[in-house]
Order: C-alpha cells, then structure tokens, then sequence
C-alpha cells in the first residue's frame, strides 16, 4: 500500500515549486536538500518521551504495549522499524527517491504504517498519524510550524543562486 500527499494546487509551497519549475529545469539539488530536512525533522517526531499532541493511549492497549514492549512511550515506536524508515534514508524500508528532475518522493514500505496513518475506524492499532508536511493538528509544533518554511527556504535560496549564476554574479 502506498499513501500519497499532493499539495493543494493553491498553497504558496506548491505556487513556489511551480514558479521555480518554470525558470528552473532540474530541482535535484533542492529536492535533495527538502529529503535530508525531511529526514531530520522526522526524527523530532520519534524524540516524544510521552503522549505528544497525540490522544493517550487506552489502559489495555498500555498494558499490551508495556508487557510486549517493555515501554509504552514512545507511542509511535515498538520495534523500531517504522521509526527508522522515515528517520533514517539507509533503512531498507524507507522510501526516499528524486523520481526525476522535479518530482521527490518520500516515504515507508513498512506495511503497518498505512493504518497508523489511517482515520478510518479500527479496533487494535490505534490512530497515530506520523507522515507530516503541512499544518496538520497532530504534528509536533516544531515540524507543524517550521517543515514548509525550511522547505521554502531551501528553495529560495537554490533559485537565488541559479540566478546569480546565470548573471554572472558568481
């Protein structure tokens, strides 16, 4: 299963890459530079000692998770596997590719995190959203308020370069 994030064709993000596209043909280098924050901002996701912004845990589901974990914070981590796919770009399942020279694609194979993810009803694992890139209201405030930003960021100064290079001024 696969979860896909398309911004909204309006947001200054999306109007600043499309902007960008225009006067620039390859956004490999940014692209890259979006993928490495993206990595690292995940990890600040995964540092949560107790319940974060997250609701609590049920008492049962604690007690399952501290008798078969030995923990039950951090709420999103029990092997670990989740955690490192999107924290780590070297863990096997995480997804992490420039597809071409202006597409980036982030992301787990892990085959639970769909339901993590998921707000659907469910009676075992609960809902604990870990995939964050705009404003949602779970999100930790740092990622919540600073990812798109960083993320512009990065690309301002990418096409401020591209742009004192082509005048001549590096």
């Amino acid at each position: 299963m696969e979860l896909k994030y398309a911004f909204d064709p309006n947001s200054e993000f999306q109007k600043k890459l499309d902007s960008m596209a225009e006067s620039i043909q390859d956004l490999r280098i940014p692209l890259e530079l979006i993928s490495n924050e993206w990595y690292r901002g995940n990890r600040s996701i995964f540092a949560l000692k107790g319940k974060g912004r997250y609701q609590d845990l049920t008492s049962k589901y604690k007690k399952q998770k501290k008798e078969k974990w030995g923990s039950v914070y951090p709420i999103l981590f029990a092997s670990g596997r989740l955690a490192l796919s999107i924290t780590q770009k070297k863990s096997p399942d995480s997804i992490g590719r420039i597809e071409n020279k202006k597409t980036l694609v982030l992301g787990t194979s892990v085959p639970y995190g769909i339901y993590h993810q998921s707000a659907k009803p469910r009676k075992k694992m609960p809902y604990r959203p870990f995939l964050f890139v705009g404003v949602e209201q779970i999100a930790p405030n740092d990622i919540k308020q600073n990812r798109l930003k960083n993320w512009m960021k990065i690309l301002d100064s990418y096409f401020q370069q591209v742009m004192d290079k082509k005048n001549g001024k590096l």
